[in-house]
Parts: C-alpha cells; structure tokens; sequence
C-alpha cells in the first residue's frame, strides 16, 4: 500500500537500526511511498539531500544542539526540500516502553535531558523557534513533552500559524483523551494527531481510540505514522499493512478517508497546503479561425499534402500541428491510422498496441527535451471531447514557459478499484479533476501491451456499454510518473455547471460505482471470450 510515513527511524541514531538511508529508499520505492527520516542524535537533513523519497528532521535533542535555534535555522540553510523540526525527545518523564541496543558503544553514556518548559512556561528559544517555524512553512512535532507542554506549543503555535504534530497523544506520557484532542482540533485548524503504529503493538487496544479519534476530528487532522525502524519489529510496509487491515477489521472507513489518512494529510502537513498558481493559457483566434472542423474536408485523409513531419511508422504519422492556437506552445500531433472512422474501440488488439506504443514513446522524446517546462499528452474522440476532427489522432504538446500539471492532484489518480492484476490496475477516481466517472488505468512504462489492452477495453467499454450506450465522446490523458505510466480516461457529455461556475466536481455515490465495476467487469468477459 501507498503511505506518507512522517516517522521513520533509520541509522545513524540512539539506537540500532533495521534500515539505512539506501535501505529504506529501496523499500519505499516498492510500494511508491514517502516518508520522515528521525534520528535522536544526528539532524538527517544532510543525510537525505539526495533521496527522491526521504525527508530530513531535526529533533532538538542536546546531541544537535538543544533547545537553540542557530541549529535550526543551519538545517533550513542546507536543506533543499521540507522538513520536520521535532522537539526534545530525551526528555526523562518516562522510561522507554522497549529496551534496544545502543547504535554505538560511545553512546552508552547518562546522556543529557532536555524539557522544553520551567516552571510550566514554555522556554524563550522554544518561543524563538515556534516564530521561525510559522514564517518559514516548517511543521513541528510535540516530540516527547509532557501533557501541560503541548497545551503550552498548542497556545504558541496559534499565535505563530505553525503547523502542529502532536506525537503519539494516546501515549503513555500524555494519554490524552479523545474529548481533549477534539478540543484542541476546534480550538485550532493547523493542529494535526499522529495515530502511530508501534503503539499499537505496546498498546493492543490504541486501535481502537484511533478510530474514535478519526471520527471525531476528521480525515484531514489525523495521519497514520510507524514509529518503525528497530531491528526486532516488522518492516514499515509490513507495519502499514497489518495497521491498516486492522483499522479495516474494525471500522467502515471509506478508501476516501484510507487514502487521507496514510498519504495525502501527512503529505499536506509536511508541505503545506497547496495554494494555486494556474496562469491561463492565451489563446489565439486568428490562427483557430482557419482550423478545419468535421464539416470541411478532412487534412488527415490526404497524406501526400501533410508537411512537418516528424516521424513516421507504418501507418503512423507523428508531424507538426499546422494550427498554433496555444501561445508559448509546440503542438504536435500523431495520425494514427489513415481509416478515418478509425478509433481505440475498433482497432484489433494488435494494431492498439502499435498505436499506444507509438505514441508513448513520442511522448517520451518530447519530453526529454530541455526548452519544455512540461509536456502533455491527450486524445479527444467525440462531439463532447473537445476536438475539431473526427480522423484518429492523438497530440502531445510542449508547454515552454508552463507546468501543465501544477493544478492535477495526485488524489485524482486514487480510487475505487475495479480491476488489478500482476501488470495493471484501474480505479474509478473518487476525487475526479471534473467528474463524474474518470477511470485511472496504472501500470509500470514496461508493461506497455498490457496497459494498451486495458485501455481499449475501457474505451469500448465508455462507448458501447456505459451509461446505458449513450456517451459517444471521451478523453484520454497520459501522465509519467517515475516509471510508471498513468492514462485517465473520461467519459464526456455535458460540462456540470458545478464545475464550470465552481470548480467542483462530481462524483458517483458508492452503489453506482460498484455497479460500474460489475458491468465493465461483464464487458471485459465478453470481448476476450469473443477475442
């Protein structure tokens, strides 16, 4: 399963380690996952500069300086991606829960305590701190303060807008309630609870209290985290999986609020929420005024007046979109097959794969080139698509100054499963881009075949099945994400004013969806008996 893991122990640290900064990487790459690096003597700031997967945190033990904030603000210096400040964690309330071995020899010493209230006031330089961490955009973890200690870091941190962590609050050493955390939760929107997993293994019964607490605060207040790392507990995956089939054993949580809950609330509290920067692409009329449309003579049928062309292959035209409507853009665009009433739904299996290869690796080479900020790929079929012409053919376009995909959210791609198996995998996204149905088809850019036959199933599925056979339009959107390969296809019909006035889209209820996924499932059946 995918997570956010905002707790991660790795070496070097206080105690030994299972992983490695290398090893944990390795790990998290199987499961396409993210997570916090914490150490109790060593800031990992440094340590994973040049991990794509793993974050830095600083935890304001005396072995990196102490409750001081010119160790903070170095960290901040160096560090090129966000990171976590944690507070003191060898505080001496309480003895540790598990015995461990020591990482080094050297550390086996009456190492210094460190609290970051006196006399029940929380410290100047925790104060000093908490301002820099609410100017900068950097959360901050309650570490192992008392109970008083983090209603004191809650009272600070409003003043400071600074987001908030509360580590493992059903612990033994502050054993909050349920009632007092929902308090805090009303009292203050950028406070966040850490449900830990290795207090479930200590505690049987925190399952349970995290539950509640998910009930009472809400999906975007609570995250899921391990606390994983030492070398006589399970790996972090292994600890996600058995935490989260035992939250499924004993609540009717949604995959909405799994997803939530694992990766997008962690992932929201460690970056901050994302604020929208979408600049408007310009169009331009003169040129879009001498477009042909389906009414005029189709270009696409007549190959020997096509000019710019980039490449071809056996029927496969890759050339220059002799119409420039985009500002600051280079269209290109692929003919795929000189059959005019050509299309995904009445290809043969075969020909679909030479297309979607093809096409991939277009894809692929314009995006390798450096003058593109991004580049995207899509296909419109349909009088609702979007396109002028009605011949076969698929654009990829090169964005010089943009990124296309800064308003896509990764949520988009999640969903209600309604297909898997070794090579691909397609949900029904339940936080669509525009709606109502959106299928997400996934699979590793090497499976490119298979991925090819999913997406001509769905296609024949939108066309001849959905929707009681009267959607006759679609979209295709291809996305690269490390090695893997996204295509969202939509059925289209007529926009929801919801999301033109709002930007709100829709969704089908739950027995909908499941419907949807039986009726696809039947129409799969179908055509490979008949293949």
């Amino acid at each position: 399963m995918k997570f956010f893991d905002l707790h991660t122990h790795a070496a070097p640290d206080l105690y030994q380690r299972r992983y490695t900064v290398d090893s944990l990487e390795k790990e998290l790459i199987e499961s396409d996952s993210f997570a916090v690096f914490k150490s109790h003597t060593n800031s990992t700031v440094p340590l994973t500069l040049n991990s794509k997967r793993i974050f830095g945190s600083i935890v304001l033990n005396e072995f990196q300086g102490g409750l001081k904030l010119p160790p903070v603000v170095s960290q901040f210096i160096i560090s090129q991606k966000p990171f976590i400040i944690w507070m003191p964690t060898l505080t001496g309330y309480v003895s540790p829960s598990i015995k461990q071995k020591k990482f080094h020899s050297a550390l086996d010493f009456d190492y210094p305590r460190n609290q970051i209230s006196i006399n029940e006031k929380l410290k100047s330089n925790v104060i000093d701190i908490l301002k820099f961490a609410g100017e900068n955009g950097i959360p901050v973890a309650s570490g192992h303060s008392s109970k008083t200690e983090v209603e004191l870091l809650l009272h600070e941190a409003m003043k400071f807008n600074v987001r908030l962590i509360v580590t493992h609050p059903f612990y033994k050493l502050t054993n909050f309630s349920v009632e007092e955390l929902y308090r805090m939760s009303k009292r203050y929107p950028n406070i966040y609870f850490e449900c830990n997993i290795l207090m479930n293994f200590i505690n049987k019964g925190t399952i349970k209290r995290d539950i509640e607490l998910i009930d009472a605060v809400g999906q975007d207040r609570v995250f899921i985290a391990s606390d994983l790392g030492q070398t006589n507990r399970m790996t972090v995956s292994d600890g996600y999986d058995y935490y989260f089939n035992k939250l499924t054993s004993y609540s009717n949580f949604s995959q909405n609020i799994c997803n939530d809950i694992f990766y997008f609330t962690p992932k929201k509290i460690l970056f901050g929420e994302k604020k929208s920067n979408m600049e408007p692409l310009i169009f331009n009329t003169s040129i879009a005024k001498k477009k042909p449309s389906n009414s005029n003579e189709c270009p696409f049928c007549h190959l020997n007046q096509l000019t710019n062309i980039i490449d071809k292959n056996d029927g496969l035209i890759w050339l220059d979109n002799k119409y420039n409507t985009i500002e600051n853009t280079y269209q290109t665009l692929i003919i795929e097959s000189e059959d005019h009433y050509g299309d995904i739904s009445n290809y043969s299996y075969s020909y679909n794969r030479r297309v979607i290869n093809y096409i991939i690796k277009s894809f692929l080479k314009l995006s390798n080139q450096s003058r593109f900020k991004s580049v995207a790929m899509f296909k419109n079929y349909g009088p609702l698509s979007g396109g002028s012409l009605r011949h076969p053919h698929t654009q990829i376009v090169g964005f010089e100054n943009k990124d296309i995909y800064s308003e896509i959210s990764e949520e988009s791609f999640l969903g209600y499963k309604i297909y898997d198996n070794k090579y691909v995998s397609v949900n029904i996204s339940t936080k669509p881009t525009m709606g109502y149905c959106e299928f997400n088809i996934k699979s590793r850019t090497s499976y490119i075949d298979k991925t090819s036959d999913v997406i001509k199933d769905v296609v024949g599925f939108i066309l001849k099945k959905y929707f009681n056979k009267s959607c006759d339009s679609y979209n295709l959107f291809f996305f690269l994400q490390n090695n893997n390969l996204i295509c969202k296809v939509v059925p289209r019909f007529i926009v929801s004013p919801y999301y033109v006035g709002y930007r709100v889209s829709q969704v089908n209820n739950t027995e909908r969806i499941k419907d949807i996924k039986y009726e696809f499932l039947n129409y799969v059946k179908e055509c490979h008996f008949e293949k």
